[in-house]
């Protein structure tokens, strides 16, 4: 497994998903305006939040225990027979507060979609587990692109066809369903009789993780579903709609830290402890070559960006701002959390999440009941802050970290004559069109790209040929 060519795979996979979202999104925004769009976001958070009681750790786990080699087929089949099973009580429960679901989420049969779409979502994290255990990452992360855009597209035909937010909800559906099919088509695990052993150790792991797998839901979703409680659907889809422009420049970070998880779980099996370390120092001093200049792209030109969906999107230029200082916190956690997991100490993971989780609801609840939602952009930013802190405290305790400071340093100072150079842009001309943001934001990324070619040899090309040694043939 080659990790440049798996990183760049990923990070082409994570572009294409945040073209696809943004793409569906701003067609969405422009057609039905924010309030349609608002209870759908508000139902995928539900749904979200609802599939995690399904997973419980178990798709970690299964991803650990499919990448250690052994009885790989075994393993698969007992992680979709549990989490059906567990399906199976979600279901009811959901049919027994079908009311209520249906009052919060502000359609009706909303619970009985929600039924199917957790269903399909069972389906696609087996499916991208497999994959990512066979270190087949690439192609489990094109699940997700091909998600989005079989969403999109169906997207399109809905909302011609006048269905409003239950299109956007059937599109969801649509867009699992292909996902799933061409990830089974990829994977080469097949189905086998598990044993009760196998199920002991996916237990043994996921007692840990289960409590990682709902961080990183609650890190995505706790704020919309606190947010549902407090204010109108229009501000939720102008939030909703921040935060997803922010995740472009994150997908770099989520490329690393899901190429090195199967390559340093391997390595830790194998006891080539000086190699993972290698790896991980590595992905920690690069995960966060986007999101520094998005922090200041955001802060330049994020009301621009924003009014593109919608003059009522614009009023979320700070809650914009404020996310993007959560993201590069989440950007070098993710790879710490990650590699906790890979080197077999998930009960580590378990502390940090647990403080996550505590700080991120209960810091959500006070503050949007303060603040309204710039207090939710405020919680979730810090509570990722308290978690990075943690994180970095525990993996120096495991393994020997050594960031390189000089190197992100430059990105920084790459990011500030980004800064500079759109400052002077706007003096300049006034950014009141689409082609004169285009501009301003190809004249941006290359202000900076530049600048950190020449500070840095191109981190680019150093970062993929530092890591051409440390393959593995599959």
């Amino acid at each position: 497994m080659n990790i440049a060519r798996s990183s760049i795979g990923i990070f082409a996979a994570k572009a294409s998903i945040s073209l696809a979202v943004l793409s569906s999104t701003l067609y969405a925004a422009q057609t039905l305006g924010a309030a349609p769009l608002g209870v759908y976001f508000l139902f995928h958070s539900t749904a979200v939040l609802l599939s995690t009681s399904t997973d419980m750790g178990i798709v970690m786990a299964t991803k650990k225990r499919i990448s250690e080699g052994s009885d790989r087929a075994k393993f698969f089949t007992a992680s979709l027979l549990v989490r059906s099973l567990i399906l199976v009580f979600v279901a009811l429960a959901i049919t027994l507060l079908s009311d209520y679901i249906n009052e919060y989420v502000g359609i009706e049969s909303s619970a009985l979609f929600l039924v199917g779409v957790l269903f399909l979502s069972v389906l696609k994290m087996s499916v991208k587990s497999g994959l990512d255990g066979e270190m087949k990452v690439v192609r489990s992360a094109f699940v997700g692109a091909i998600q989005e855009f079989g969403k999109f597209a169906f997207w399109i035909v809905a909302i011609q066809q006048g269905l409003g937010e239950f299109g956007l909800i059937a599109g969801l559906g649509f867009g699992y369903v292909i996902a799933i099919v061409y990830g089974f088509l990829m994977m080469d695990i097949g189905l086998a009789v598990p044993s009760w052993e196998q199920i002991e150790s996916l237990y043994a792991f996921s007692k840990f993780s289960w409590l990682t797998s709902i961080a990183n839901k609650m890190w995505n979703w706790v704020d919309v579903l606190v947010l549902g409680l407090f204010v109108a659907s229009n501000f939720i889809a102008i939030y909703e709609v921040s935060w997803k422009i922010t995740g472009v420049f994150y997908f770099a970070s989520v490329a690393l830290s899901e190429a090195i998880f199967p390559k340093v779980s391997n390595l830790h099996y194998q006891g080539k402890h000086d190699e993972s370390r290698q790896l991980i120092n590595r992905a920690v001093t690069y995960s966060g070559v986007l999101v520094i200049p998005g922090i200041v792209g955001s802060i330049f030109l994020g009301e621009h960006v924003l009014a593109v969906y919608g003059e009522e999107f614009s009023a979320g230029y700070e809650i914009m701002a404020i996310l993007m200082v959560g993201r590069i916190f989440h950007c070098y956690y993710s790879v710490l959390a990650f590699t906790l997991n890979a080197v077999d100490r998930p009960d580590l993971a378990f502390r940090i999440n647990a403080v996550f989780l505590v700080t991120n609801v209960i810091g959500n609840f006070g503050l949007v009941m303060v603040m309204g939602w710039t207090g939710a952009a405020i919680a979730t930013a810090g509570s990722m802050l308290v978690s990075l802190g943690l994180a970095s405290t525990y993996i120096k305790q495991i393994v020997n970290v050594g960031i390189d400071y000089q190197a992100i340093s430059k990105q920084i100072v790459s990011a500030t004559s980004m800064g500079l150079g759109l400052l002077l842009f706007q003096r300049l001309y006034s950014i009141d069109s689409l082609p004169f943001l285009a501009v301003a934001v190809a004249a941006g990324g290359a202000i900076y790209f530049l600048s950190l070619s020449l500070l840095h040899r191109d981190a680019v090309v150093a970062f993929v040929e530092r890591y051409q040694p440390i393959r593995r043939n599959t």
